[in-house]
């Protein structure tokens, strides 16, 4: 069986009509096809139902993602899926999204963090049901930030108190298995925090 490597555009080019599963991307990827964008590339198993994605580089804007958010929304119940992250964080808004199609994702989610994993990439990897250190992974918590650009500012200000209460619950609802109360308040005033895999693995197994 020869794998298909497919663009954005060949993929938009996809007929709904055509596919036999319940997006364009099932029919495809039974054909042991490659979903590939320059951050993230989905390979699917022999097996047809385990799936790898390998997430890497900057968290881009929501539209980037759509076909991801597809794919994740099209696996069943039975499949399993391994993302690897290696990304230095990026847009929150967009990062949300990714999240919520996690959360709807009907498969079993398995993150690999694999190398390093700051910013809001760390709530992306907590968020799937299971988590797995890399042996030289680094972890970054940081509290949100934002580049308002010409925004008024008042605003500027409202939209920054707004995100960063969004971050506070964000992180508080998946990251409590890594950080303490006292961490995440921390966070939340401005302090950074860093670990390294060992450190990772400890706090995990403490929990």
């Amino acid at each position: 069986m020869t794998n298909k490597t497919l663009n954005l555009e060949e993929m938009e080019d996809l007929d709904f009509e055509e596919c036999t599963g319940t997006t364009p991307y099932e029919d495809v990827l039974g054909n042991m096809s490659i979903l590939t964008h320059s951050n993230y590339r989905t390979i699917l198993s022999c097996n047809e139902s385990t799936y790898m994605m390998y997430f890497g580089g900057q968290v881009e804007a929501p539209e980037v993602y759509t076909d991801l958010f597809i794919f994740l929304r099209s696996l069943r119940k039975n499949d399993d899926l391994t993302i690897y992250i290696n990304s230095p964080g990026g847009d929150l808004v967009a990062a949300i999204q990714i999240i919520h199609a996690i959360q709807d994702c009907k498969a079993k989610t398995t993150a690999v963090i694999d190398g390093c994993c700051y910013s809001c990439a760390p709530v992306i990897a907590f968020s799937c049901d299971k988590v797995v250190i890399g042996k030289h992974a680094s972890v970054m918590f940081h509290n949100s930030s934002a580049d308002r650009g010409r925004q008024k500012a008042n605003e500027a200000l409202e939209e920054l108190n707004a995100i960063s209460s969004l971050w506070k619950d964000m992180q508080r609802e998946y990251c409590s298995g890594i950080l303490t109360k006292e961490e995440l308040d921390n966070v939340m005033h401005g302090r950074d925090y860093y670990f390294n895999a060992k450190q990772l693995k400890k706090r995990l197994k403490g929990k």
